[in-house]
């Protein structure tokens, strides 16, 4: 009798038995099927989608919109990012971080086809335009004879540069050849020939800037392909050793 009693009060007390091996829930999956149940009961809309949200009372609950046709959340004050507001966002995040340096068709008004980080570029198009014709070797001037205008360019101003200090030179057009100068603008040297783009190099203990003349072929006597401003697409002057960038004219 005595064990009877306990079996029939062990029923009482738990309430529900459950068999050898059966999954006993816990009281977080009885809540769970709680809310799943209410959230199958919202009517889906076409304008908004809804969810369930805590009304601080206990064992109730409510529903809020969480997406608004008329651009803003149901019942705040955050607007929707719309798509034409993204694209503004998303825009200035690269112009601010990102410099153009070529163009569809070298046009600056279409889209751009090659683009690096600002600031890295020392060569400014704007401030130091190209220009037809190339530079002395001897005295670091500009050369404009005939032969020698016609098929090559050149930068018309200086770029300001670091001393002792690594340097890389990219370009659409393939050879180069560079001239150094101290702050001042005076005449130091020449890399004494044209040099196969990229080109590497490091500058002096006195050089503070750099002019740079760009050409077609690395043969010096050999002028008849012509050359002219437009035919240049980007031109990348950056430093390999993080100096400090020095604007031009500064």
């Amino acid at each position: 009798m005595r064990k009877f009693c306990v079996f029939i009060c062990c029923l009482f007390a738990v309430g529900t038995v459950f068999a050898a091996g059966e999954n006993i829930p816990t009281s977080k999956s009885y809540v769970d099927s709680a809310l799943l149940e209410k959230q199958d009961t919202i009517e889906r809309t076409t304008g908004n989608a809804q969810a369930l949200t805590n009304t601080g009372v206990a064992g109730e609950y409510g529903t809020k919109n969480i997406y608004d046709s008329t651009g803003s959340y149901t019942e705040q004050t955050d607007a929707l990012v719309d798509a034409a507001t993204m694209n503004t966002a998303v825009q200035n995040a690269i112009d601010s971080e990102f410099q153009c340096i070529e163009w569809v068709d070298n046009d600056q008004t279409k889209d751009c086809l090659l683009m690096m980080l600002a600031g890295r570029n020392l060569f400014d198009p704007t401030t130091n335009p190209i220009e037809q014709g190339s530079i002395l070797s001897g005295g670091g001037g500009n050369q404009d004879s005939v032969g020698v205008l016609e098929s090559r360019l050149r930068t018309s101003g200086y770029i300001n540069v670091l001393p002792n200090t690594r340097y890389k030179i990219q370009s659409n057009i393939p050879y180069v050849f560079v001239f150094y100068y101290r702050q001042n603008g005076q005449y130091i040297n020449s890399t004494g020939g044209w040099q196969a783009l990229p080109y590497t190099f490091q500058t002096g203990p006195s050089v503070g800037k750099i002019r740079i003349s760009l050409k077609y072929n690395s043969n010096t006597d050999d002028h008849h392909e012509g050359i002219t401003p437009s035919d240049l697409h980007y031109l990348i002057v950056e430093s390999l050793d993080g100096g400090i960038y020095i604007p031009n004219g500064q």
